[in-house]
């Protein structure tokens, strides 16, 4: 099953200390945002942790908060790798500043708060090629059918990666992140558009049983045979969510289509019989269907 890491921010070292602490008792590591301190300090972060975490300094123009120069910011990330942090994210524009970043322990990091990119398959074949430990890939969803576009992304052999829809209709992607081939999902107070809190991802995350069941297409006898819970609360997310885009019907059902099981699709053998039936009994049957009356129209004075 997927990790659980707790993103966590302070404006102090001592409050990013305590909230460290804190998330390392429910989650299996923890993300330190180094760019809400208001003096960073890698040293400072990593001392006395007793859990994994991943060191991060995200810059204003990736969505974080560092508004410093680029070499002080990477300075602080390569002080963080030779302190021995079990993680340090990088993101992909920086890599090649920084040569040091390589191996299992860098999370090479894009985030796209404008939408689903175009050259999305050829940037995340990339960040793969430079062999990173995890490939983290965000990107903006601004209706439920955007996150497809990331059932399709498979890592190579032996390779991880973390693939995130941010904002309210990618709420799927947090909490199945088992269905998307990742390795951990973000929970937080809401550093990133869609995040949610921690426990909240404890209580609602779908097993990786369950989704290994909806591959292997096998029926799920605890769930009802109506729409899976988990999309109807994505749907009650981005109505509550005001100016996100909604998905109409024909869009919700292509994403039933991709993330339920089959018992629960359209009952299409019916659709099927139903339309053979039709052209059996030729036109006048299919006219008498759609208008509900003999297939015969009036005339304007009301005779036949």
């Amino acid at each position: 099953m997927a990790q659980l890491c707790v993103t966590i921010g302070a404006p102090t070292l001592a409050a990013l200390r305590e909230r460290r602490d804190a998330a390392t008792r429910y989650g299996d590591l923890v993300e330190l945002r180094l760019d809400t301190l208001a003096d960073p300090d890698p040293a400072g972060a990593l001392q006395g942790r007793t859990g994994p975490v991943i060191v991060t300094c995200r810059p204003t123009w990736e969505g974080g908060h560092f508004a410093g120069s680029e070499e002080a910011r990477l300075r602080l990330l390569k002080q963080a790798w030779d302190l021995g942090a079990e993680f340090v994210d990088v993101e992909w524009a920086s890599l090649a500043d920084a040569p040091w970043a390589r191996g299992e322990r860098l999370v090479l990091s894009s985030h796209d708060f404008h939408g689903v990119p175009f050259d999305m398959a050829a940037r995340y074949a990339a960040m793969h090629a430079a062999q990173p430990g995890v490939v983290k890939l965000a990107v903006t969803a601004a209706r439920l059918t955007d996150t497809l576009a990331l059932l399709g992304l498979k890592p190579p052999s032996n390779r991880r990666q973390v693939l995130l829809a941010m904002g309210a209709p990618g709420l799927v992607t947090r909490l199945a992140p088992d269905r998307f081939g990742s390795a951990w999902t973000y929970a937080g107070d809401g550093w990133a558009p869609g995040q949610i809190p921690a426990d909240r991802v404890r209580r609602e995350q779908v097993p990786e049983e369950d989704a290994e069941r909806r591959e292997r297409h096998e029926p799920d006898q605890e769930q009802p045979r109506h729409l899976q819970p988990l999309v109807r609360r994505q749907a009650h997310a981005e109505r509550e969510a005001g100016g996100v885009q909604q998905p109409d019907g024909q869009e919700r059902h292509r994403v039933a289509r991709q993330h339920l099981r089959p018992e629960v699709r359209p009952g299409r053998q019916r659709q099927a019989q139903l339309r053979a039936h039709l052209r059996r009994r030729g036109p006048a049957a299919h006219a008498r269907r759609l208008t509900g009356r003999s297939g015969l129209s009036r005339s304007p004075t009301g005779c036949r």
